[in-house]
């Protein structure tokens, strides 16, 4: 569906691990999925009255958390988040919260994606999932009332790249320790805000 409410384009999803998992519409005149974000027409009185959206990989992950009163969740349609994306959600509210898969490929998206948001002013927050585990798996493993829970400890952009940068490190090893503190060191230089600086460093 458009914003309002419109259809525009069907999808369909494998759902016995076979090869392509999602299948789109091709783009037409009315249908670009770089600009299109599944499940929003459906979200955007939640964005509004939540002040915050929340970003998933998948539009299962996406499904699954509207039915469990998340009403407030989108997800891109097999896509990278693009400027497009940025702009729809800017126009909701300033405030995104990424609830990304748990495994490598989802910590790097979240890394990336983040990153892009956080370029454009708004405020970022992360739930990081354990035991790579995707928004979906987790809600029919533990429930809404735990996951309600991760929203409320979301944890800061920043805070969460620092702690992925510290993953593998060898911090008995001089070099790798270097490294490491000058990653987060250019991660703190992009910081515009000098109280977060401040207590950025002191954490480091």
């Amino acid at each position: 569906f458009n914003a309002h409410n419109q259809i525009i384009a069907f999808s369909g999803r494998s759902l016995d691990g076979s090869e392509p998992k999602y299948i789109n519409t091709t783009d037409t005149e009315l249908f670009h999925k770089r600009q299109t974000l599944f499940g929003f027409n459906f979200a955007r009185d939640a964005i509004h009255r939540k002040n915050r959206s929340i970003v998933v990989e998948g539009q299962i992950d996406a499904i699954q958390m509207q039915n469990h009163g998340f009403g407030e969740t989108v997800a891109p349609l097999g896509t990278a988040l693009t400027e497009d994306h940025i702009a729809i959600l800017c126009k909701s509210n300033r405030n995104i919260v990424f609830c990304f898969d748990g495994d490598n490929a989802g910590i790097k998206a979240t890394t990336l994606n983040g990153k892009l948001f956080l370029d454009a002013k708004m405020n970022v927050k992360v739930i990081p999932l354990s035991d790579g585990l995707d928004p979906d798996d987790y809600i029919l493993k533990h429930g809404s009332e735990k996951f309600y829970s991760l929203i409320s400890n979301a944890i800061n952009y920043n805070d969460y790249k620092i702690k992925t940068l510290k993953q593998g490190v060898d911090f008995n090893s001089t070099e790798e320790l270097t490294n490491y503190i000058n990653l987060v060191l250019e991660e703190i230089s992009n910081e515009n805000d000098s109280i977060k600086r401040e207590i950025m460093l002191k954490n480091l």
